[in-house]
């Protein structure tokens, strides 16, 4: 697994259970928040860099969120 890989586990094993959270508390059914979740990370992956600091990625991750629920 290359660095890059790794990284990306690192963000999303810190910022899952955060973003499970906004869905569950914007009621987007428990059986669509995988999804959604799934979706904000690729987008995350193919728009963003990895090496940004913490807090950006978490706003940014947080932001696009937000946004998929409301699009749900």
């Amino acid at each position: 697994m290359n660095a890059k890989d790794e990284q990306f586990r690192s963000i999303y094993k810190t910022y899952m259970p955060m973003l499970r959270v906004i869905a569950r508390d914007k009621g987007i059914p428990n059986d669509e928040i995988d999804d959604l979740v799934q979706d904000t990370f690729a987008s995350y992956y193919s728009h963003y860099p990895l090496d940004w600091p913490d807090y950006q990625i978490k706003a940014t991750l947080v932001k696009t969120m937000k946004n998929r629920c409301i699009d749900y």
